[in-house]
């Protein structure tokens, strides 16, 4: 997603746990996109040119109250001269301990739920109080992204990340609530997203042939997901209110399960009918069968 604003004049923060994994995905975008780069304060890296395009990156465990604090003030020095902060996505996700739950060894349940839940929380909260701290003219936007169970349906094997998901749409209705009752939505909203089925880490590993080839019919590659949402989210207007954004409706994708029955048994798009992933010439993949978008990437 960092690439598709970036490739609309956009200036981006993004975080990851690890300051080497973050530092080396700022640097292929400002590669990618011929950036200036610049140092960043806090272990903060990145830069661009002048007022338009520009990426930066920093480390912070979500989980963290005090890492999200400090991503919070990091964000709005550098996307000051910009205007602030226009728009915040809680993405980070986790799905540690893929098995049954009475199986599952606690320390994963924690992390799933420190991150998806909590990480969200404590996202959202920094991110309103930054929002509604400036004075724009017009809303910022959060958005909340979703994932399986989000509808209340089982998540067999990994419970846990399930009912993180299933927490999301009410999450941003209770939040919703809170901004009308504080007056302040002429300065924030918060929405959901979903993107549907993407072809990451997060769903890739630990995967079983079988299902892999279901991804043929409902899933796609990360670029082609953030190619049709970024648009709509730069596009969304906060002063009509929250909003669902969806990259695959549940008509769209019953209509791609039953144009998709052949590739499903056979394989082909993605998998073939072992399950194995088949792989674009030129293009880098990981051992899970997820792509890389640089050569520096961590498996």
């Amino acid at each position: 997603m960092a690439r598709e604003f970036l490739r609309r004049g956009d200036r981006v923060v993004v975080c990851g746990r690890g300051t080497p994994r973050v530092a080396a995905a700022v640097a292929a975008l400002q590669r990618e996109f011929n950036l200036n780069s610049g140092g960043g304060a806090g272990g903060g890296s990145g830069g661009g040119g002048g007022g338009g395009a520009a990426v930066w990156g920093t480390a912070c465990d979500v989980s963290s109250p005090n890492d999200v604090r400090a991503l919070g003030a990091f964000a709005r020095n550098k996307l000051a001269a910009g205007g602030g902060v226009h728009l915040w996505i809680n993405n980070a996700g986790c799905a540690a301990g893929r098995g049954a739950l009475m199986d599952a060894d606690p320390q994963d349940i924690a992390a799933v739920v420190g991150t998806n839940t909590l990480g969200t929380l404590l996202c959202c909260r920094e991110a309103m109080r930054t929002m509604a701290a400036q004075q724009n003219g017009f809303p910022g936007n959060v958005f909340n992204v979703d994932g399986a169970g989000v509808n209340g349906g089982a998540t067999k094997r990994f419970a846990a990340y399930g009912a993180t998901k299933r927490a999301m749409p009410q999450l941003t209705a209770s939040l919703t609530a809170e901004i009308k009752d504080a007056g302040l939505e002429k300065r924030v909203q918060v929405h959901t997203m979903s993107p549907g089925m993407v072809l990451t880490d997060l769903l890739l590993e630990g995967s079983e042939p079988n299902t892999r080839k279901l991804f043929n019919a409902l899933a796609e590659e990360p670029d082609t997901v953030a190619a049709d949402l970024v648009p709509r989210l730069r596009e969304v207007d906060g002063e009509k209110g929250s909003t669902y954004i969806k990259f695959l409706t549940t008509p769209q994708a019953l209509g791609r399960l039953a144009l998709g029955a052949p590739q499903i048994l056979a394989g082909g798009r993605f998998f073939d009918g072992k399950g194995v992933r088949v792989k674009t010439a030129g293009a880098m993949y990981k051992r899970n069968g997820a792509r890389k978008f640089y050569a520096e990437e961590d498996e």
